[in-house]
């Protein structure tokens, strides 16, 4: 009796040990994933500021740049703008047109050996104002590249889409519209401490008037995430090695009259 008792309470500490050095494996394992997107640093142009605030240790940004692409493009009333004069007039966004783009772009850093960085997604505000002698309604478009896929063509769109893209007949310039771009391309994720990364927002107004309007972009937020690095075979072979011994030692001893 008092055998079948310590092989019995022997047997529920090996098992008991088993699931605590699975468990600890799994923690192990789990931690290695995507972790949840966080706030990167946001542009409110508050103050006609062209600085980035609420910055996140992991990127250095740089200014929200309104000049390089458009000759009146600018931060004021607590916004950047750029006028329609400066956009294509046929409506259409144009990564070729020299005019039409407000860009902004940061360096990772930072990170922890074995991160990576991967953009998320963009969030922001577009509104228009109107010019005496404008009419209120023109086609209006605007689209995010960035330097990690290209600025040939409007295939190289973040996302493949118009974050906005309003018809003459059915919208006002003056209209706000919250948008909220997902970023999915492979070259904006699993960035590296010293990547430097680019992104320009593209506008087109099919306006017949020189200065029919002039369209405004605020409180753009950059988001993203780190990812750990996942272990490597020999590390999962190493693991697998000692619970091959942890189950070996404590295997109870076979009774010599056995």
């Amino acid at each position: 009796m008092l055998n079948l008792l310590k092989s019995l309470i022997h047997s529920i500490v090996v098992t008991m040990f088993f699931r605590v050095f699975l468990l600890c494996i799994f923690c192990f394992m789990s931690v290695n994933v995507l972790k949840a997107s966080d706030l990167l640093a946001k542009y409110t142009f508050n103050g006609n500021s062209a600085a980035a605030s609420n910055v996140n240790p992991v990127v250095d940004m740089g200014s929200w740049d309104s000049a390089t692409g458009a000759t009146t493009g600018n931060v004021s009333s607590g916004s950047a703008y750029i006028n329609a004069s400066e956009t294509p007039s046929n409506g259409a966004i144009d990564p070729a047109f020299p005019t039409s783009y407000h860009a902004f772009s940061f360096t990772v850093q930072n990170l922890d050996e074995g991160e990576t960085l991967s953009v998320t997604n963009i969030k922001g505000d577009f509104f228009g104002t109107l010019h005496a002698g404008a009419g209120s309604n023109a086609g209006h478009r605007v689209a995010l590249f960035s330097d990690q896929i290209g600025f040939v063509s409007n295939d190289d769109r973040i996302g493949n889409e118009l974050l906005i893209d309003k018809n003459s007949a059915t919208t006002s310039i003056s209209e706000s519209i919250n948008f909220d771009i997902v970023i999915s391309e492979i070259p904006l994720s699993n960035l590296n401490n010293g990547d430097e990364v680019g992104f320009r927002f593209y506008f087109s107004d099919s306006s017949t008037h020189a200065n029919a309007h002039t369209h405004r972009l605020d409180n753009i937020q950059l988001h993203g995430a780190t990812n750990s690095a996942i272990p490597e075979l020999a590390s999962c072979a190493l693991v697998t090695g000692l619970l091959a011994a942890v189950m070996l030692g404590c295997r109870r001893p076979r009774s010599a009259f056995a």
